[in-house]
């Protein structure tokens, strides 16, 4: 018998459909994307995880988490980003979490986000984050 005794040990991210919300099948209580682009020639993949009062994005281009960083925006379009875990004064990560708030937040999602992203180039790419605002844009779930 190969079954899995430990539930906890699961991947929770096999259930997920490229570009579906996992919802469907009623396996996962939020609502959850994913979607996988080649940005630049480097793999990145996005997932997105709604839950009633925060947006989660992952957003990796290593398999892993990375930093977390808390983002938040209010009606004055003043941002707060925070970072929970992780490269702490990364001013490129700042600037990437405060560019994908204010995309976000212009596109209706005014639920502070938390993001974990883990990218293989640290250098600021304005043009590479607006790609990746993009994709979440389509696959968003608010």
């Amino acid at each position: 018998m190969n079954e899995i005794q430990d539930k906890s040990l699961i991947d929770p991210l096999q259930f997920l459909q490229i570009g579906q919300d996992s919802n469907a099948g009623k396996r996962f209580p939020i609502k959850t994307s994913q979607i996988s682009a080649n940005i630049d020639g480097t793999r990145t993949e996005i997932v997105l995880q709604q839950y009633h009062n925060r947006l989660f994005i992952i957003v990796t281009q290593t398999g892993k988490l990375g930093t977390l960083i808390s983002a938040t925006c209010d009606e004055e379009n003043t941002f707060n980003i925070q970072t929970l875990l992780g490269k702490r004064d990364d001013n490129t990560l700042n600037l990437y979490a405060r560019q994908l708030t204010q995309v976000l937040w212009a596109g209706g999602n005014h639920r502070p986000l938390l993001l974990a992203l883990s990218l293989k180039d640290d250098s600021p790419n304005r043009v590479y984050i607006a790609k990746v605002a993009n994709l979440i844009l389509k696959i968003k779930t608010w």
